[in-house]
């Protein structure tokens, strides 16, 4: 009996995620949360005297606010009272008056505070950035309040200046640890606002937001869908172009996997093996794997000038010189190939259910195909969904169902990463990306869990950080020019992740 495939199973899935943005968008509403509204949340009573109480007991100052001049004890006394206009008032006249850095420091970051609850924003934006030179400098402020003038410049910047940019530059100095629990949620909806950004059929003209596969070419995403067809996306223009079953677009509707040479672009489904031509935006179906040859291809691995393609239940395939060749011996590597990965002349294949299984490509014509178990037993599980190399003397291994392995070439040490020790969010892991600060894992119902090269400490992106689904497929990235990280979702389409705004806090 053949082995079931990931790829059916996540058919399925696709399938039944259609409806998840509509039900993920109930939920946020019921739990009060706006995903339409870009503006700043309101976390003010609606009751006139319970406002004007909430922005006084929010302002109240500790410790007091500077001498006992003549302003100075008038703030206290209208802050003693609860009375708005009056602290309003007389924080206005202190400033005109006062030449004390530290006081006049206290004053502008409490007024500020007052015309930020009464919604005067650009008043207050003025008076936060006019103090925070000096809080960066040589005056100290609690750290709470200044990560709470840091957040509400980003809110300010984001919402009522539309300027994201300057948003995200204020975003990138907040310390959320640093904040009490009131401004919370407030910091993780400005976190969803900046930190993911969705790229939706509509805009990409497709019909399916159930991605499968994504390549990055310059300045261009190839995206592929589950039953959608394929488009072409441009990063700087945001235009897209959709190539569509017949004539020069000859593309299956249904793609799993994708691979970008110099001048071509290989599109692997479950039907056939088509190649675009850069040069006269032509398509090609290779006959090899078409018609009666009908192949479900999975992988695709370009090394140099040679192509190398995984298929489920038609093994290992080479393209070399023009001509196509399996490459199997005995029983290795399998008919059914889920990933492929190099590092220097090895080709590490990972199978549905035969493990890991390597091959020298510099030495291929011995056909020496080698299992991983000969090398190190420790990695248990038999179906190998993702392959992902970290230099040249680490390898990544996700499973479906047991969770990640890290195997160390050198000293042949492998440390196994699960849901039950903490540091993923599950165990089916679909797909890897490596960048220069991290490396990233989509898991199949957990979401992106992510570990830091330089602190080696684990985080998790999910729904709390805008993640329109928990299933993620693939995962491509950017570097330039801001270092963007792409995921494809099964139900919640593309999401680009703008990974400078990453707190390793």
């Amino acid at each position: 009996m053949k082995p079931s495939g990931i790829g059916e199973v996540l058919a399925q899935r696709a399938n039944r995620r259609a409806i998840f943005p509509l039900i993920t968008l109930l939920i946020l509403s019921c739990a009060g949360r706006s995903v339409k509204e870009n503006r700043i949340p309101e976390i003010i009573p609606e009751n006139p005297s319970e406002k004007t109480l909430y922005i006084i007991t929010e302002a109240n100052l500790t410790p007091p606010l500077g001498a006992d001049t003549r302003y100075s004890a008038k703030v206290r006394e209208a802050l003693a009272a609860k009375d708005q206009h009056r602290t309003q008032y007389y924080l206005i006249q202190l400033l005109a008056e006062e030449t004390e850095p530290h006081i006049r420091l206290e004053a502008s970051l409490l007024l500020a505070d007052i015309y930020y609850l009464k919604r005067r924003y650009e008043d207050a934006f003025a008076l936060y950035t006019r103090v925070l030179p000096l809080l960066d400098g040589y005056l100290t402020v609690p750290e709470e309040d200044y990560n709470k003038a840091i957040l509400r410049l980003a809110e300010i910047s984001l919402f009522n200046r539309k300027d994201e940019e300057l948003a995200q530059e204020y975003y990138s100095k907040l310390n959320s640890n640093a904040l009490a629990d009131i401004y919370n949620e407030r910091s993780k909806y400005l976190e969803r606002k900046l930190l993911l950004k969705e790229i939706s059929p509509a805009l990409l003209g497709l019909s399916d937001n159930n991605i499968s596969a994504i390549e990055v070419d310059g300045d261009d995403l190839w995206i592929g869908t589950w039953n959608g067809g394929l488009a072409r996306y441009s990063l700087s223009n945001k235009k897209a172009r959709v190539f569509r079953t017949g004539g020069k677009s000859l593309t299956p509707n249904s793609v799993r996997s994708i691979e970008i040479t110099p001048d071509r672009v290989w599109v692997g489904s479950y039907q056939k093996l088509s190649v675009y031509s850069k040069v006269d935006s032509s398509w090609k179906i290779i006959p090899e794997f078409s018609g009666a040859n009908s192949t479900r291809i999975e992988t695709i691995k370009a090394i140099d000038d040679t192509l190398y393609i995984g298929t489920l239940g038609r093994g290992l395939w080479r393209l070399k010189n023009n001509s196509w060749e399996r490459l199997n011996t005995g029983p290795l590597p399998g008919d059914f190939i889920n990933c492929l990965e190099n590092i220097g002349s090895l080709l590490y294949i990972g199978t549905m259910n035969l493990g890991v299984v390597s091959l020298d490509i510099e030495a291929i014509e011995t056909g020496f195909f080698s299992a991983f178990d000969r090398i190190n037993p420790g990695v248990e599980a038999r179906n190998i969904t993702m392959l992902l190399a970290q230099g040249m003397d680490t390898l990544w291994i996700g499973t479906y169902g047991r969770g990640l392995y890290r195997w160390q070439e050198k000293s042949n040490q492998i440390v196994h990463y699960s849901k039950s020790f903490g540091q993923i969010a599950d165990d089916w892991v679909l797909s890897g990306v490596k960048t220069a600060r991290a490396l990233y894992f989509g898991t199949f119902g957990g979401g992106i869990s992510f570990i830091f090269l330089n602190s080696s400490k684990w985080q998790r992106i999910g729904l709390n950080q805008g993640l329109p689904s928990l299933d993620i497929s693939v995962l491509t990235y950017l570097p330039a020019p801001a270092g963007s990280l792409f995921a494809g979702t099964l139900g919640g389409g593309v999401v680009e992740l703008n990974e400078a705004l990453l707190n390793e806090n």
